[in-house]
């Protein structure tokens, strides 16, 4: 799928693993938004919500915890504490989210309501962790080579089940001035697996019958 304000990889703000990791950022902060706001209109699908959620986040950090963080420990001692600190916060999160998933699934709307709101406020810490502690150490550590390296380094360590739904819910996050780069950041089997199975299951699984969130903030891209 082409768009006439299509962007070209020259045009990119970032290298993209790294403008991959900062589009997951704003896709989190949109589906946590559009949690919240299901939460206190009482949705009755939060289960199924948060079970997306969930899928998803797991996958990001499975990444960050297996490829980036032992890549930025070797290259600045200096990160070992924010990288620990890091990690910490990804078993809190699948903690939080565990108990979050199970009131959701046995009708405890108020502890789900209550939950969801201090779930987006430590989410929102623990994202701006990561953009002001690793982010630099990762642009400044990492040649352009060792940037494409990281990222075939990403694709095999991404378990196809979760890059499968991964994918599609990222695409469907993604601005459309970017949605041609980052569909051509896809291997070709995965970009063709994208276009003719993967996004119509997505939508068939997860989206039917919940209404999308806003579009992504791509803000912070400026400050990389």
């Amino acid at each position: 799928m082409e768009h006439a304000t299509d962007l070209s990889t020259d045009d990119l703000p970032a290298p993209a693993p790294v403008l991959g990791f900062l589009l997951v950022h704003a896709a989190l902060r949109r589906e946590m938004g559009t949690l919240v706001a299901a939460a206190e209109q009482g949705a009755t699908d939060m289960g199924r919500r948060l079970d997306l959620f969930d899928r998803v986040i797991r996958a990001h950090h499975h990444g960050e915890d297996r490829v980036l963080l032992p890549v930025l420990r070797s290259r600045d001692a200096a990160i070992r504490e924010a990288a620990d600190e890091v990690e910490a916060d990804h078993a809190r999160l699948d903690t939080t989210l565990d108990a979050l998933r199970a009131a959701a699934w046995t009708g405890g709307d108020e502890r789900v309501r209550t939950g969801i709101h201090d779930l987006a406020t430590f989410l929102d810490d623990h994202l701006a962790l990561e953009e002001t502690r690793l982010l630099p150490v990762w642009l400044a550590a990492l040649s352009p080579a060792e940037h494409e390296q990281f990222a075939r380094r990403l694709r095999r360590a991404t378990p196809w089940r979760a890059l499968s739904v991964m994918v599609p819910w990222l695409m469907d996050a993604v601005p459309d001035p970017f949605r041609g780069v980052a569909e051509r950041e896809l291997p070709p089997a995965v970009r063709f697996a994208y276009r003719h199975a993967l996004r119509a299951r997505f939508e068939r699984r997860w989206r039917d019958g919940v209404e999308a969130g806003g579009p992504v903030s791509l803000g912070h891209l400026a400050a990389a």
